[in-house]
């Protein structure tokens, strides 16, 4: 039987931080097509729609490239520290908070589930923790995530 080995976050994924909304711009409770993804709708390793917030297509436009897709797994990076999942496909194309990092264009050797089913064991959630700096104001930096090892199962 083949040995799974290991390998670093950034050898099968990118990571990328979201965005802080532009100064004096906020989120509003009417739907229009650009959501806000923030930690506080990440339950369970999936997104929780009672709450979710939007912005206007001025906003958008400021922050938009700082998205997520259905095919990205989140990672909350201040504050709770740690929450991983994935958002349904019709929020593909959601806006990111600053508060959270997306592991995007994963190799397509390894399944973006896998890696968030890892991320959510204790083991994953181990090394999320002592990645972690920060007393006040807990934060894991997007290059600590990079250096997350990761199980790499056998073809």
């Amino acid at each position: 039987m083949a040995q799974w080995k290991t390998v670093k976050i950034r050898d099968v994924a990118q990571v990328k931080g979201g965005k802080r909304l532009p100064l004096g711009c906020s989120v509003q409770d009417e739907p229009t097509s650009h959501p806000y993804v923030r930690v506080t709708d990440f339950h369970g390793g999936i997104l929780d729609r009672t709450s979710v917030k939007y912005i206007t297509e001025e906003i958008h436009q400021a922050v938009k490239r700082y998205t997520i897709s259905s095919a990205d797994v989140f990672i909350s990076i201040a504050g709770t520290i740690g929450l991983v999942g994935v958002v349904p496909d019709d929020f593909s194309g959601a806006n990111l908070t600053e508060n959270a990092a997306k592991l995007c264009n994963l190799s397509p050797k390894i399944e973006g589930r896998f890696l968030m089913y890892y991320l959510q064991s204790d083991h994953g959630q181990g090394q999320i923790g002592a990645m972690t700096v920060g007393t006040s104001q807990p934060k894991l930096a997007l290059f600590r995530i990079e250096e997350i090892e990761v199980p790499f199962p056998p073809k």
